[in-house]
């Protein structure tokens, strides 16, 4: 009986996480799929990829800039990847990370969101851009784009964009359900030793 039991927890504990939903907790979102939390969009809207790297606040809270593969993730995660972004998917994902731009000039897009981040592979001068929107009302349609590579004049770390954020992830010991288990079955070994 007892041991039945014991597997069938196991089983529940060590299954994976799929299709986990982003969680919104204010100024970040977690990912539980990566145990990731991403600062939002628009608290680096405006500055440069070098500026807030040398944040010492941010990176006093364990931030750092993302790489391409990522941002992948967490749009896959959002369920935006490029060709499968729908309006509720990227209206769901610019309201967790912040719209950082509306009515884009000379273009069909009234809502964005869209970030800087580190380029795969790690290049020390180019950055690459991802981004998620909507187009105008009257044209219904969303999109998404990972990595595009930055042209000018997004070729350098010191630029200043002005209608985007930055990317930024840092890493979340969250205890696993198993570790939890385990730590709950060692309680109960030693109150019946004590028993004993």
């Amino acid at each position: 009986m007892h041991v039945r039991l014991l597997i069938v927890l196991f089983a529940l504990c060590s299954a994976p996480l799929s299709h986990a939903v982003l969680i919104d907790r204010g100024i970040v979102t977690f990912d539980p799929t990566t145990g990731y939390e991403w600062l939002d969009l628009t608290a680096t809207f405006g500055r440069s990829y070098n500026d807030v790297a040398s944040d010492p606040a941010l990176t006093a809270q364990g931030f750092r800039h993302a790489t391409e593969a990522e941002v992948a993730v967490l749009f896959a995660s959002a369920n935006v990847t490029p060709g499968t972004a729908t309006i509720a998917t990227a209206t769901n994902f610019i309201e967790l990370f912040g719209q950082t731009a509306n009515f884009l000039p000379n273009s069909t897009i009234f809502s964005f969101a869209g970030g800087i981040h580190d380029r795969d592979p790690l290049d020390t001068v180019r950055i690459s851009y991802s981004s998620v929107f909507l187009q105008e009302p009257n044209t219904p349609a969303a999109g998404s784009a990972i990595g595009i590579p930055s042209e000018d004049p997004f070729n350098t770390k010191d630029f200043t964009p002005s209608f985007s954020g930055n990317y930024l992830v840092r890493s979340v010991p969250e205890p696993s359900a198993l570790a939890l288990l385990l730590m709950g079955l060692f309680s109960i070994g030693l109150m019946r030793r004590r028993r004993t």
